[in-house]
């Protein structure tokens, strides 16, 4: 049953009805392009290592290949002012995302997301705002093996079903901020109905998300912060089913999870030119049945910000834990629990003047270590880049 379906003719009207009553004026249109060409170690996230797949018919072992190779990465957005004031305004935006992979073997690793987004920003007090929004989103991205690249196919009849992952989505969203007593706060919400194309032969991913957070930012003096944050999420699946506690789906209802994530950032200045954030964010995942999926999770993440000569400097350091109190390693009975713990590493030089124009250098580590070998992965990606107003 879906819990936060969405009621068109109601959001239509919470976007667009504080924009009619403003006085046109000279509309604007706003054109920012982003490029960028990245070496991908691990185009698939494959497994480094060989191992045995006990869902699997003997004999099980699998050799994954770990594919390497070019990509260019593609970003685009423009927002034209319909209405309103510069402070105050009705706008209407397109944002375009692409990752596109130049080896022709790793075309499968190729993502696109669009997004049309209808929104209105409008001053609801002496230090606060309130920004709406109705959004479509188009996403395609293959459902592809993970140990070699190809289309996914299902087990059993070696059924094509790559197109498992694509899906048209409806979003509505609101974002209301003030600061009161030396304090910010910020409260949004978002609802999304996304609809995945059907592969017929496995269940459909559509599904029903809802998004609440709330986040507050506390000067500690002149130059230090410490800000908290609470999230809570909802994915309701309509089709696809939860797991009974021996990882079958056989008689269960379909699949629920709620999310609550609680965040802190220590945020202490250095001088002029350095700033570090010290991350923690606590999170917990129930599947709304009997637990199967269910986890918890703790971050430690640490960024250092500098810059030298014109140059600005980005580092960070996470390391993520899982504990998974019912799940078992490939869902099958007779494994250990689930494993996870995940370490992030990212460098990032920007400003970076490069005939003329500035660019950006981003280098990034991802290690994924889990029992369940099938998602043991090191990735590197290394990027250059730059951005245009047009």
């Amino acid at each position: 049953m879906k819990r936060h379906a969405l009621n068109t003719s109601i959001l239509l009207g919470l976007s667009l009805s504080p924009a009619i009553v403003l006085a046109a004026t000279e509309p604007a249109l706003t054109v920012t392009a982003s490029t960028a060409i990245a070496y991908d170690s691990n185009t698939y996230q494959s497994p480094s290592a060989d191992y045995d797949d006990p869902n699997l018919p003997p004999p099980t072992l699998v050799t994954p290949t770990v594919q390497s190779g070019l990509l260019t990465d593609l970003g685009l957005n423009a927002e034209y002012r319909l209405a309103g004031t510069r402070a105050e305004p009705a706008t209407l935006s397109y944002d375009f995302k692409g990752r596109i992979y130049l080896d022709s073997a790793l075309t499968n690793a190729n993502e696109y997301m669009n997004t049309l987004r209808l929104g209105k920003l409008a001053t609801t007090g002496k230090a606060s705002s309130l920004d709406t929004g109705l959004s479509l989103h188009l996403s395609r991205q293959i459902y592809y093996d993970h140990d070699s690249g190809d289309n996914k196919l299902t087990s059993a009849t070696a059924t094509d079903i790559s197109n498992r992952y694509n899906y048209n989505a409806l979003a509505a969203d609101a974002s209301w901020t003030i600061k009161a007593h030396g304090i910010d706060y910020t409260v949004t919400g978002e609802l999304e109905s996304r609809n995945y194309e059907d592969p017929i032969v496995v269940s459909q991913y559509d599904q029903d998300r809802m998004l609440l957070t709330g986040k507050m930012e506390i000067p500690l003096n002149s130059s230090n912060k410490f800000k908290l944050g609470y999230s809570y999420h909802t994915i309701d699946y309509t089709s696809k089913q939860a797991r009974t506690l021996t990882a079958v789906t056989t008689g269960a209802p379909n699949l629920s999870y709620t999310y609550e994530d609680l965040t802190g950032t220590l945020l202490l200045r250095q001088g002029q030119n350095t700033r570090y954030y010290f991350d923690y964010t606590h999170s917990d995942r129930s599947d709304g049945f009997v637990g199967y999926n269910d986890y918890a999770a703790n971050e430690f993440k640490l960024r250092i910000l500098t810059a030298s000569a014109g140059i600005k400097t980005r580092l960070a350091v996470a390391v993520q834990d899982r504990d998974y109190p019912h799940a078992l390693a490939f869902d099958k009975v007779g494994q250990a629990n689930k494993t996870y713990s995940k370490t992030s590493v990212d460098l990032t030089f920007s400003d970076i003047t490069l005939a003329g124009r500035p660019w950006w250098i981003d280098i990034g580590y991802d290690n994924q270590d889990t029992n369940d070998l099938r998602y043991n992965y090191d990735r590197y990606l290394a990027t250059l880049g730059t951005d245009w107003e047009l």
